[in-house]
């Protein structure tokens, strides 16, 4: 439905404007709850609206860019670095099929956006992540008409798309109402060929595109919503056979909620049924979206603008929402260290070693942990963090290895995680100890290693012996002498491989 600015919202806009910046709390950073719920904000950064940014929700929308929008948006990425803010500029321009459809694309750009988010500084400007074009069907021609309203959209927002990307961000395009493109399957079809050049341009840019998803009837039946609320199904449904390349495409549902008809007053959820029923579609609502690996989100209309838009106003069940939003926060896998090295001499074990893991996200890491090596082992192999730390011990059974590298693998994993799986690698040094007796460094004591020691002798308590003979100084008292020979002795072995104890 179109949603046009009342004149007691322009009021609001005019005095945020003259009120000072406030700087938003700080907020520990965390990833993106898995929630697709949030909010469409309007006017102010209401009490609810800050709970439910401070739920981390994994994408929201701010209207304009007075001060509590900036700071609101301000406070969402200092907590939710990864998060999306989707930016629309509020106007009364208007186009016709009769207009140039690229040449009022650059017009929007220069006129609307752009000296908008030239206003900011270079860190605010950082903080938004895509721009919406015209809202609906305001600004333009879109769906209502000919196929050629279609093509003229299309080639409206293949212009204005690049224009945003130059500008250093993501176009967000089309913003279709609920239940559009209109007519018959084949009707809606049509129209999604028209504009599937803007589409695949979006995505080459990084970009997305919009529904407004909206329930008149607050029913939980998906084969009803897939005509309203779930239609944007309909429209990945023809992309798998029509247009491939389009399948992945991200889609914003950049309002949401209940509207019967656009009111202001008479339309939204609390003009219709209560604040349980709501909360009971929107959570079967937020299970359906979770379905679709294409939605981001969906920013529900709206909060901070109750004298404007009293029916559809969140605030009522802002703490509920927050809640909802906080639950689907992902657990992330923290361990230390990055990487586990151990060295040991051939028929040994090497020591144990430690691992830490920690849950540095949300709620709870429900983490199991693997090897892929028979000689390394982990104890636990499973456990649960909810923030503390977790002492793994990490076993070798290396005495029957030979000599050489080897390289292993702990794998720490949480289906839920929003970082699982993660490796941990493992590299295993085994070498062989010193053979006592083997002066020519060939494994074995044999003939070769008497002549050499012959070389070498001193006699005892004689000059210092030389650098090359100090493997012959097998009793290590100084000298080669009658006692190192004993020992030389002691650890022939001919053509077998030596004792490397013999000379303890």
């Amino acid at each position: 439905m179109s949603r046009r600015i009342t004149d007691n919202t322009r009021w609001v806009h005019l005095l945020c404007f003259a009120v000072a910046l406030c700087v938003p709390e700080v907020l520990f950073a965390t990833e993106p709850s898995r929630c697709r719920l949030s909010i469409h904000l309007i006017a102010n950064y209401s009490p609810g609206a800050r709970q439910i940014i401070e739920a981390h929700p994994p994408v929201i929308k701010i209207l304009d860019l007075h001060n509590s929008m900036i700071e609101a948006m301000r406070a969402y990425k200092a907590g939710t670095p990864n998060g999306r803010v989707v930016l629309r500029i509020y106007t009364q321009k208007r186009y016709t099929a009769s207009d140039d459809p690229a040449a009022s694309a650059r017009d929007f750009w220069n006129t609307v956006l752009a000296p908008a988010v030239n206003g900011l500084s270079a860190s605010d400007r950082a903080l938004i992540d895509y721009l919406e074009g015209p809202n609906e069907c305001e600004s333009t021609p879109c769906w209502g008409g000919t196929l050629a309203d279609a093509q003229w959209f299309n080639d409206f927002w293949v212009e204005l798309a690049q224009k945003i990307a130059d500008g250093g961000f993501k176009p967000c395009a089309f913003s279709i109402p609920v239940g559009n493109p209109p007519g018959t399957p084949e009707d809606m079809r049509a129209r999604l060929d028209k504009i599937a050049p803007a589409l695949l341009k979006c995505k080459q840019l990084g970009g997305a595109w919009s529904y407004h998803s909206y329930t008149g009837l607050y029913t939980t039946d998906a084969a009803t919503e897939y005509w309203y609320a779930l239609r944007y199904r309909q429209f990945y449904e023809y992309f798998a056979t029509a247009h491939p390349d389009l399948v992945n495409l991200p889609i914003i549902l950049t309002e949401g909620g209940v509207d019967t008809g656009g009111s202001p007053t008479g339309s939204g959820w609390q003009a219709h049924g209560n604040a349980a029923q709501y909360k009971n579609w929107l959570t079967w609502f937020d299970a359906r979206l979770r379905e679709d690996p294409q939605v981001i989100g969906c920013t529900l209309f709206q909060i901070g603008d109750a004298s404007g838009w009293p029916s559809f106003e969140l605030e009522p069940i802002a703490e509920w929402l927050a809640r909802q939003i906080a639950v689907g926060i992902p657990p992330t896998i923290q361990y230390n260290p990055a990487h586990i090295t151990a060295s040991v001499q051939r028929g040994q074990n090497a020591p144990a070693a430690t691992l830490t893991v920690k849950n540095v996200g949300a709620n709870t890491l429900n983490y199991s942990i693997t090897v892929d090596k028979g000689w390394l082992s982990v104890n636990p192999v499973s456990g649960t963090s909810t923030g503390e730390e977790d002492a793994i011990t990490v076993s070798y059974t290396t005495a029957g290895l030979q000599p050489g590298t080897y390289t292993a693998m702990i794998t720490v994993a949480d289906a839920n995680a929003s970082n699982s799986p993660q490796g941990i690698p493992v590299t295993l040094t085994i070498w062989e100890p010193p053979q006592p007796g083997d002066l020519n460094g060939d494994r074995y004591v044999d003939v070769q290693d008497v002549r050499i020691f012959v070389g070498c002798m001193t006699g005892a308590g004689s000059e210092p012996v030389a650098t090359e003979c100090q493997k012959a100084d097998m009793d290590s008292d100084g000298d080669v002498d009658q006692s190192d020979f004993g020992l030389l002795q002691r650890c022939f072995s001919g053509t077998a491989l030596g004792d490397p104890h013999c000379a303890d």
